[in-house]
């Protein structure tokens, strides 16, 4: 018998917050990117970046994005850190 070495697993990539706010988030609360903006006191710019998934979330906008959806601040930032 031979000692075998399983397969490594791929490395899971962390989802990026940009992609839940364009695919779910905003549908769901009925909000344009402009609207969106203005709510969380950032730029159109600003967003459509994060949104484009060109920018990550900072812990100042993860802040901002937790008091726009009621759930806290940590679950933006802990989205892109991955596993």
């Amino acid at each position: 018998m031979t000692d075998s070495i399983p397969p490594a697993r791929p490395a899971v990539q962390p989802s990026h917050p940009g992609t839940l706010l364009r695919a779910d988030v905003l549908p769901a609360l009925e909000l344009t990117v402009t609207d969106a903006a203005a709510r969380l006191g950032v730029s159109r710019q600003t967003l459509h970046a994060i949104l484009a998934e060109r920018t990550a979330v900072t812990p100042e906008m993860a802040v901002r994005l937790g008091k726009l959806c009621g759930d806290g601040g940590r679950v933006w930032l802990a989205m892109q850190q991955g596993p």
